[in-house]
């Protein structure tokens, strides 16, 4: 990043004059270059890791605050660039125009309110404090540069006598590089709420006193899951095409639960979560691990970076308990754990500037509370008429909504083949209907999928 809103003390100082004076976010136009999913995935499992082109995911319940969000507060859609994350502030991104940035984020990461009315808009429900639920997965996008594949180093052989003094002999020897990314899970009991400017914007984080500037890691965490990048894991940045190209990883563990709701508090039921990034290889003085002026030239390190979104002039002020989603990170002035006289210690959330950031990412719930069971049924009464159809003849495809949500519409053949499909982004609550032409359709079976936000229904039938 070549330059953010502040360094140094004046990050400091930054807090207590953020009602007189909020600023901006500066953010280098070279990382809103971003590319699209790559076909190919890595999925993170706690039984390992393996690549798959269909994305894995639960169908209870996917809610992401940023389109939410925007779209709530008819702010438009966010503008998104790449968080580039290292634990040593040696390193360096040197972009086209011949500036330099040096990284100063350590760890980012978010909390995850379902209460939030935001999430409306997207067709989700916004739940109660009494609706516990199961964390099923979380998706984020990724940037992993791969620069350097091995590193030279010394391991001790043996010793030997030469005249009368035993002296040790190494071997050089090369070594795969095998970078790591931390992946931290909060609920309620390791998370600590607070709020700037009088209290109006309300903000969650991890638990600051147990964050561990040693490590970067937080001992508050349900678990800490580790994700080793190898050599195969490749680069997903195209220096010649000047584009960024993303990856989703992700792994939950089995305990990654909301606290019983049962509690009186309010924000009972948030979780979060934090990435952490290290190299196996430590920069020095000045290394780049992006080098955008010379794209033919090979940069020292490699580095890890990951799809955020911002809003200009846009703050994310929370004034209800209700909604606590909100992304944090650790800038090098508090990386050493140093506490301001604010109160600060590690954890920096990104709502008190006027330029919101928040971490784009997909998170899947499931509850068990059968209050809400629709979460899992909001498609209901799917029906294809007229069935028998004529071909050539349109059909009806007829449902109802449990709430406004997108919606997808396909057709398949009895290969599993779709032969045709329709996609809306927003559908009214209650019911809706589509038309698909059989023109095109061979006399026999077929089987229409629903599926949306809320849910999805399957349905038979024949054209003749």
């Amino acid at each position: 990043m070549k330059k953010l809103l502040l360094t140094g003390l004046v990050l400091v100082s930054a807090i207590t004059a953020f009602a007189q004076a909020p600023q901006i976010e500066r953010i280098h136009p070279q990382d809103t270059k971003i590319g699209g999913i790559l076909p190919i995935q890595r999925i993170h499992t706690s039984q390992g890791d393996f690549v798959t082109s269909k994305r894995a995911e639960t169908l209870s319940g996917q809610y992401n605050f940023v389109t939410s969000y925007g779209e709530t507060q008819m702010i438009g859609e966010a503008s998104t660039y790449v968080r580039w994350l290292t634990e040593d502030t040696n390193a360096l991104t040197v972009y086209t125009d011949g500036t330099t940035g040096r990284g100063y984020i350590h760890t980012m990461g978010s909390v995850f309110d379902p209460k939030d009315s935001s999430y409306q808009i997207t067709g989700q429900p916004t739940l109660t404090r009494f609706n516990p639920y199961t964390v099923d997965t979380i998706r984020w996008v990724q940037f992993y540069v791969r620069n350097a594949d091995s590193m030279q180093t010394i391991k001790f052989r043996d010793s030997v006598m030469q005249d009368t003094v035993m002296v040790a002999r190494f071997d050089t020897m090369n070594v795969e590089i095998v970078d790591t990314l931390y992946v931290q899970y909060f609920n309620f009991q390791g998370l600590g709420f607070a709020g700037v400017t009088g209290g109006l914007n309300l903000f969650g984080y991890p638990n600051p006193t147990t964050y561990k500037a040693s490590t970067l890691l937080n001992t508050s965490a349900l678990a800490t899951d580790t994700i080793l990048f190898r050599t195969g894991d490749g680069d997903s940045v195209d220096r010649f095409a000047g584009s960024l190209y993303s990856r989703l990883t992700g792994v939950i563990p089995p305990n990654f639960r909301s606290l019983s709701t049962n509690a009186a508090q309010v924000n009972a039921n948030v979780v979060g979560f934090s990435l952490v990034f290290k190299n196996m290889l430590k920069p020095n003085l000045n290394d780049t691990f992006m080098n955008w002026s010379e794209p033919t030239h090979r940069s020292n390190i490699n580095g890890y970076g990951v799809r955020a979104h911002y809003w200009e002039n846009v703050a994310v002020v929370s004034e209800t308990p209700y909604r606590y989603n909100n992304t944090f990170w650790t800038p090098s002035v508090l990386r050493n754990g140093v506490r301001t006289s604010n109160g600060w210690q590690s954890y920096y959330p990104t709502s008190i500037y006027t330029t919101s950031t928040m971490l784009g990412y997909w998170i899947d719930i499931t509850t068990e509370n059968a209050s809400i069971e629709a979460l899992k049924n909001g498609v209901a009464d799917l029906k294809v008429f007229p069935n028998p159809s004529n071909q050539g003849q349109n059909v009806v495809v007829n449902f109802e909504l449990n709430d406004n949500a997108a919606v997808a519409v396909e057709v398949m053949d009895i290969n599993g083949r779709v032969v045709a499909s329709q996609n809306h982004d927003f559908m009214n609550r209650g019911i809706n209907e589509v038309q698909i032409s059989t023109l095109s359709l061979a006399p026999g079976m077929y089987v229409v999928n629903v599926n949306s936000t809320v849910g999805k229904q399957t349905a038979k039938f024949i054209v003749r």
